[in-house]
């Protein structure tokens, strides 16, 4: 497969999953964090959706204040913004365009669906209620399209690279999560911050990956820091966890049959970086303070895109 049309799917991949997480922690942001009547305020739940996006600076640039109306806008259609939704999800399809002779023809189709419906809603005026259901569209056709990759394409090296870009992105995004919830608390008022509310909203980090559930049923125990901590680092049976995803990445890069294991390799890096998860227990969760965690989730972010960026100098330059 040229190299090109591997760079194409990689990131096709990688748009879809950015696309659906920033979707999801906006409707969980906003709509759930800002019905808790003592929590955090309007202006640190849209600053979170700015940051969590990788876009509070862009928007700074362009608007003086921060309203929710031109949050939403710059988030999910503003084109001058690279990071809004409509624009990621323009960048996949074309993606999609350029390799479409390698993706079966479901697959190009759900897309090229996914991307005209967000085009319709660009001119829309939204109300308050009305963003909820747009943002689980978003959520809704990127669960049908990577639905389409799963089940209609052959295991070959096309798939094994979406695959790769998917997972490894999901593994990013959780990550980013876990720092913006981090970050979110450090700013709020201390004394506001008692141990309910500092559970209730690390309860609704669990609701943005919709496995709220679920993890109740898992740990069957109240909702905590460390309950989520755990669950979204290290649950090797969560298919949103950090460990879940890499372990994921980790077979793709083996399935393309490099047998590479020196020192520095990307397959080294990948493995380090799953074993210094994996063996994370509990207790050092509980041990550690929250600057230690905000630390050790910094740090894991940036291997994580430093594997990205050394799979794309092994596999996709041309």
């Amino acid at each position: 497969m040229l190299a090109r049309i591997a760079n194409n799917v990689f990131w096709m991949g990688r748009y879809l999953e950015r696309a659906e997480h920033l979707a999801r922690y906006s409707r969980e942001q906003y709509f759930t964090t800002l019905d808790a009547p003592y929590t955090i305020n309007k202006k640190l739940a849209l600053e979170s959706i700015l940051r969590m996006g990788g876009s509070y600076d862009e928007y700074r640039e362009k608007y003086d204040n921060i309203t929710s109306e031109r949050v939403f806008n710059f988030t999910t259609r503003d084109p001058d913004n690279v990071m809004s939704i409509q624009e990621m999800i323009k960048i996949a399809r074309e993606n999609a365009r350029s390799a479409r002779y390698k993706l079966s023809d479901e697959t190009w189709e759900a897309i090229n669906k996914f991307y005209h419906y967000v085009n319709e809603c660009a001119s829309l005026k939204f109300r308050d209620e009305q963003r909820y259901d747009f943002y689980q569209s978003i959520i809704n056709n990127t669960y049908i399209t990577k639905g389409f990759i799963t089940n209609t394409l052959m295991r070959d090296h096309v798939w094994t690279i979406i695959n790769t870009g998917v997972h490894l992105e999901k593994a990013i995004q959780i990550n980013r999560m876990l720092i913006s919830r981090y970050t979110d608390l450090s700013r709020m008022d201390s004394e506001k911050l008692i141990t309910p509310v500092e559970n209730y909203l690390w309860a609704t980090l669990l609701k943005t990956t919709d496995c709220l559930d679920i993890a109740r049923r898992v740990y069957k125990s109240e909702i905590n820091k460390n309950v989520v901590l755990h669950f979204l680092i290290l649950n090797k049976q969560f298919p949103k966890s950090i460990l879940h995803n890499l372990k994921s990445v980790i077979r793709s890069l083996h399935s393309l049959e490099s047998k590479e294991m020196e020192v520095g390799s990307l397959e080294f890096e990948a493995e380090k970086l799953e074993s210094r998860i994996k063996f994370l227990t509990m207790a050092e969760i509980r041990a550690a303070s929250d600057e230690e965690t905000l630390k050790y989730l910094i740090e894991c972010l940036d291997k994580l895109n430093q594997l990205a960026v050394m799979f794309e100098k092994k596999y996709l330059s041309w």
